[in-house]
């Protein structure tokens, strides 16, 4: 029996019509309530592991990588999405992980379903090896219940019109299908199958809804007049 889940492409996700103007604002209304977020790892694709830049953004994600595991504990759901955007905010450093997460929460603010965050991977097609893991995580919207099983986390092959959205890539916006190119740099090669791979991670309740639309307006792209 294979561990990878090849997807039934019978049902194929149909995005609303209004969902190609709502996934730019709510990545410009990222960047804008969140300016100037540096990224660690992209100092390593660089090669610049050496330098005093990349040491001082990797302590300081190192900090609030430490910090976001005790707000679960302290205070639920609520706390951990209010903290976790609040403290990437405050201190201007995050990886894909943070940004795929970040990305997912404040588009189901937004009312967008069926949107979660998920590791790249990639398949040689007619191949016995295993699903190879690309060290990059992405928000996904459109992918079946049944493939998002963050147990058994099988990595499968998304449906060519799965919108991917990657905030850590400049807000890159893209479906499965057409995104090849651009994740290339994560190393996947011209003749692998992309693949998305459940992770494990807190989902937003109403309450945490609630707190971010509260504390976090300009998140929020539609706001119901009063």
């Amino acid at each position: 029996m294979s561990d990878y889940i090849n997807a039934n492409y019978s049902i194929p996700f149909k995005a609303r019509p209004k969902l190609k103007k709502i996934l730019p604002k709510v990545i410009n209304a990222i960047s804008q309530t969140m300016p100037d977020i540096e990224n660690p790892s992209k100092y390593a694709i660089a090669g610049n592991t050496a330098s005093d830049t990349f040491k001082e953004l990797n302590n300081r994600l190192g900090f609030i990588r430490k910090f976001i595991k005790t707000l679960y504990p302290d205070g639920g759901l609520p706390e951990y999405f209010r903290g976790l955007i609040g403290i990437v905010g405050t201190f201007k450093v995050a990886n894909c992980d943070e940004l795929s997460e970040i990305t997912k929460t404040v588009l189901k603010a937004n009312g967008v379903k069926h949107c979660d965050m998920f590791e790249l991977c990639a398949l040689k097609p007619n191949s016995k090896e295993q699903p190879r893991e690309l060290d990059h995580l992405v928000t996904a919207i459109g992918v079946k219940k049944s493939q998002n099983n963050k147990q058994q986390k099988c990595p499968f092959v998304p449906h060519p019109d799965t919108i991917i959205v990657d905030t850590y890539l400049d807000g890159y916006i893209g479906k499965a299908k057409n995104c090849r190119k651009k994740y290339k740099i994560f190393g996947l090669n011209p003749d692998e199958i992309l693949m998305l791979k459940p992770v494990s991670s807190f989902e937003p309740d109403k309450a945490s809804l609630d707190i971010i639309k509260e504390k976090y307006p300009s998140l929020i792209i539609n706001k119901k007049k009063k």
